[in-house]
């Protein structure tokens, strides 16, 4: 997402509140919405990748029927990721505390990431 992309304008305060805390400092960033509720997120949930320095940001986010927010947020170096582009999607590989872990990621962010 751009900032010329409206989208921005329609994210819950607390939606954007942790994104901004996030990635505030992102030279890159896109937002998706899945409108898939699920018993936890009747709102759907929204995935960020976004590239902010040396670091790869990787966001999902919703909003719980109580107002609170689900948020899990991967945070790691740039040179810790292992990038796959393929077409138009990408996928990186990195460690998680079970191991080796794949995302799939735009693959705007994708080629963003395999630039020097």
């Amino acid at each position: 997402m751009t900032i010329a992309d409206r989208t921005w304008d329609r994210l819950p305060a607390e939606i954007h509140s942790r994104i901004m805390a996030a990635t505030a400092h992102a030279r890159i960033r896109q937002i998706e919405h899945r409108d898939e509720p699920g018993p936890a997120t009747p709102d759907g949930l929204w995935t960020v990748d976004a590239i902010a320095g040396d670091r790869f940001v990787h966001q999902v986010l919703g909003l719980r029927e109580d107002g609170s927010v689900f948020e899990e947020t991967r945070t790691c170096l740039v040179a810790d990721v292992e990038v796959t582009v393929d077409g138009g999607e990408a996928s990186v590989s990195l460690s998680g505390p079970s191991g080796i872990e794949s995302i799939q990621i735009p693959g705007s962010i994708g080629a963003a990431l395999t630039r020097p």
